[in-house]
C-alpha cells in the first residue's frame, strides 16, 4: 500500500499494474477528491484551470461557432482546391509543433460539443469541453488518441460516476516525438470530458488534485479572473487570454544574455512583472467577414507604458500622401526620437548608462568621417510617420508579378520629415562619403530631382526629398507615382470614396493600420481566372462568391492602458 502513482507507472511500460493494483493509486488523490467535489452546483470549466495557468483558450459553444463557419466564405474556401495549400501547410504545422496527426484532431474538434477550454500552465497543458450528445463517440476518439501501449484500459478512479485514466507515452514511441516520456490523465466525468498532458506524473496528478474539487464552484484562479475582469466569456466565438507577467523574468533574463556589452540590461527597467496580459476575440460571419479583436494591458506609470505613448494618431493628411492604385498599405506613427530619448533617460536614471558609451562612440565615429551626427541630422528630422505601399499594374489586366525579385517592383515607401532640405543635405553628405554618389543619377522625375539608379530593367528606382518628405520605390513607374502625389497633382493621390480611403477614414486616432485589397493579393498568390475562386452559393438563386473581393483591415490605436487592435475582413 505504500505504492505511489510513480511507482506505479514506472513498475509497466504498458501500466498493467496500474491496472492489476487499483488501490495502489487511489490514495494520493482520492481522498482530497471525494472530500469535496459536489455535483450539486453549477458546473463551470473554467474552474479546472491550473493555479499557475498563464494562458488559456475560451470558446462558449463550439457548435454555434461551428455553425457560422459554415457560412463564412474564407471557412468555406478551406475545403476546396484552392484550400489544400493552406491545410497541407498547416498539417505541417500541426505535426512539426503538436506532434500529432491533424486527421485525428480534427476528428475529436468535429465532435465537440457545447464550451470548451484549453489551457498551459507550463508543466501541464489541458482541455476541458462538455459532452457532447455522443458522448461514447468522442470518448472512443479520445481513447484512440492516448498512446496504444501506455493507456490503462480501465478506469483508475472513479469519482462520483466520474473515472480518470492515466498514460504514458514509452520512449521508444513512433510518431509523436514531442511526446516521448510524457503524461496524460483522461477525465471522464458526468459533466466533463477534459485531458491533462504534462512532463511528469507529478505535475499531472496535482493539476487534478487541484482542480478536481473546484469543479461546480465559483472559486476562480487568477489567469480566469482577470480574463473574465477583461470583458473574456462574453464572445459568440473563440477568445484567448494570456497573462505575460510570469514569463517576463525568464524573458529578461534571456534579453540580458542576447544584448549583454551591446545594450544596457533591461531587467526591471520595463516594468512589465507588474501585470501585462493579453485578450483576443475572434469571431465569423457569413460571407467574407472575420472581425478579431485584442486588447494588450500594460501597466500604468511604467516604463513600457511611457514608451508605448510614443506611437501616436497617424496624420489626417496621410491619404494625400499615398499615390492612386494603392492596393496594400502598412503605415505607423511613431515619435522614434523622443522613443531614444525617454529610453535613455530611464536607463541613466537608473544606472545603468554605460551601454550607451559604445553608442557614443559610434556616433562620434560618425561625425568624423561624414560630418554627420545620426541623432540630430537624421533621427530628429524624421516626423515619425511612416507607410510601406503596393501599387497596381500599370495595365488592367496585366496581373501582379509572380516571381519573388518582381514583387519588389510594385513597392513604396514614405516618410514623413519635419526639415526636408537639412535632411536631404545629412543624407547627401553620407553618399558622398559612402560612394554611393556614384550609384545614383541625379535626374527629374515627375518635376521631383531625384536619386535614382540608371538601369534598363524593372529596378530603376530611387529616392527622391521633398520639403516635408522622402520616397523610396524600386521601380520608376511607383516613385513617378510616388512624387505626383506629393507634389498634390490632381487626381495623383488616393481616390476620394475609394475603399482604401474609406479604411483610413473609419481607423482615425490609430497609431497603426495595414490594409490591403485581397483581389490583387489573390492574383498574386494563385493562377487561374478570378471565376475560379468563387464559391458555390449557400441557397438557390444566390450568386456565388470570391472571398478575396473584399478588404483585409488591420488597426492599433494607444489607449490608456495600453493598445487595442482590430483585424477585419469585410
Amino acid at each position: 500500500m505504500d505504492h505511489t502513482l510513480k511507482e506505479a507507472f514506472d513498475s509497466s511500460t504498458n501500466l498493467t499494474t496500474c491496472v492489476e493494483c487499483p488501490t495502489m493509486l487511489l490514495s494520493p488523490l482520492i481522498l482530497p477528491l471525494l472530500s469535496t467535489v459536489s455535483l450539486s452546483e453549477a458546473p463551470s470549466l473554467l474552474a479546472m484551470v491550473p493555479e499557475d495557468a498563464y494562458a488559456l483558450v475560451h470558446c462558449r459553444d463550439i457548435s454555434q461557432l461551428r455553425a457560422r463557419a459554415d457560412r463564412n466564405d474564407w471557412y468555406r474556401l478551406l475545403g476546396t482546391q484552392h484550400g489544400e495549400p493552406f491545410m497541407g501547410a498547416f498539417a505541417q504545422a500541426v505535426q512539426t509543433e503538436a506532434h500529432g496527426d491533424l486527421d485525428e484532431l480534427l476528428a475529436m474538434a468535429d465532435a465537440l460539443e457545447g464550451e470548451v477550454v484549453f489551457f498551459d500552465a507550463g508543466s501541464v497543458a489541458g482541455f476541458i469541453t462538455t459532452p457532447p450528445a455522443n458522448r461514447d463517440h468522442l470518448v472512443q476518439l479520445v481513447s484512440e488518441w492516448l498512446p496504444e501501449d501506455g493507456a490503462v484500459k480501465q478506469p483508475l478512479l472513479e469519482v462520483d460516476g466520474s473515472s480518470i485514466q492515466l498514460a504514458a507515452w514509452p520512449a521508444d514511441i513512433n510518431g509523436w516525438e514531442g511526446r516521448k516520456g510524457h503524461f496524460a490523465a483522461f477525465v471522464d466525468h458526468p459533466e466533463m470530458i477534459a485531458i491533462y498532458s504534462g512532463d511528469s506524473l507529478e505535475a499531472v496528478t496535482a493539476a487534478l488534485t487541484e482542480c478536481l474539487p473546484r469543479f461546480g464552484r465559483e472559486r476562480r484562479v487568477p489567469l480566469v479572473s482577470s480574463y473574465l475582469k477583461s470583458g473574456g466569456g462574453q464572445g459568440a466565438g473563440p477568445e484567448a487570454f494570456i497573462d505575460f507577467t510570469p514569463l517576463v523574468d525568464a524573458a529578461e533574463a534571456e534579453l540580458k544574455r542576447a544584448v549583454e556589452g551591446v545594450l544596457p540590461d533591461p531587467t526591471d527597467l520595463l516594468g512589465l512583472e507588474k501585470g501585462t496580459w493579453l485578450h483576443v476575440s475572434a469571431d465569423l460571419f457569413p460571407g467574407a467577414r472575420v472581425d478579431c479583436n485584442a486588447t494588450l494591458h500594460i501597466p500604468p506609470g511604467t516604463l513600457a507604458a511611457s514608451l508605448a505613448d510614443t506611437y501616436k494618431p497617424l496624420p489626417h493628411a496621410l491619404p494625400s500622401n499615398l499615390p492612386k492604385s494603392v492596393w496594400g498599405l502598412y503605415a505607423l506613427h511613431w515619435d522614434i526620437k523622443e522613443f531614444y530619448g525617454r529610453a535613455r533617460a530611464a536607463v541613466e536614471k537608473a544606472g545603468r548608462g554605460e551601454a550607451f558609451e559604445t553608442l557614443d562612440s559610434g556616433l562620434e565615429i560618425s561625425r568624423g568621417y561624414a560630418d554627420v551626427d545620426p541623432v540630430v541630422d537624421v533621427l530628429n528630422q524624421l516626423a515619425g510617420d511612416f507607410a510601406v505601399y503596393m501599387i497596381e499594374p500599370e495595365q488592367p489586366g496585366d496581373g501582379l508579378p509572380t516571381s519573388d525579385e518582381r514583387q519588389f517592383t510594385m513597392l513604396g515607401i514614405y516618410a514623413g520629415l519635419l526639415d526636408g532640405e537639412a535632411f536631404h543635405a545629412a543624407i547627401e553628405k553620407l553618399f558622398d562619403a559612402g560612394g554611393l554618389a556614384n550609384v545614383f543619377d541625379m535626374q527629374e522625375v515627375a518635376g521631383v530631382d531625384a536619386y535614382v539608379i540608371d538601369e534598363e530593367d524593372e529596378f530603376d528606382g530611387g529616392i527622391a526629398f521633398m520639403p516635408q518628405a522622402f520616397s523610396i520605390a524600386i521601380s520608376r513607374r511607383v516613385l513617378e507615382r510616388s512624387l505626383r502625389a506629393l507634389s498634390r497633382a490632381e487626381g495623383a493621390s488616393l481616390i476620394d470614396g475609394s475603399r482604401m480611403q474609406a479604411a483610413i477614414d473609419e481607423n482615425s486616432g490609430a497609431c497603426f493600420l495595414a490594409c490591403v485589397e485581397m483581389a490583387p493579393l489573390r492574383e498574386y498568390m494563385f493562377s487561374g481566372s478570378a471565376g475560379d475562386m468563387r464559391l458555390p452559393p449557400l441557397q438557390e438563386g444566390q450568386p456565388a462568391r470570391d472571398p478575396f473581393d473584399s478588404q483585409l483591415v488591420t488597426s492599433a490605436r494607444r489607449t490608456k492602458t495600453g493598445f487595442t487592435f482590430r483585424l477585419l475582413t469585410r
